[in-house]
């Protein structure tokens, strides 16, 4: 399960690259691309809010997890 977590935040992460790449070099409209990057983002702290819960660092595991809840109501609330 642990190797599951990785591979999923190690795609999501690669993801976030090539995206932030895209918006810099201006192949793509940030603003269209914002919503993408923000619910990655907010995916990949769920799974660090996750890992620290189950490491017995439960304050910050919560304080990821809801930091991962206000960045996907941001983008919710955005579109």
């Amino acid at each position: 399960m642990k190797r599951k977590f990785s591979l999923i935040k190690i795609i999501l992460a690669i993801a976030i690259i090539i995206l932030c790449i895209c918006a810099a070099i201006g192949y793509v409209d940030s603003k269209v691309l914002m919503p993408y990057l923000l619910t990655s983002l907010g995916i990949i702290q769920i799974y660090n809010g996750v890992h620290f819960y189950k490491e017995d660092r439960k304050t910050e595991g919560i304080l990821a997890i809801l930091s991962s809840v206000f960045i996907l109501g941001v983008v919710i609330k955005s579109l």
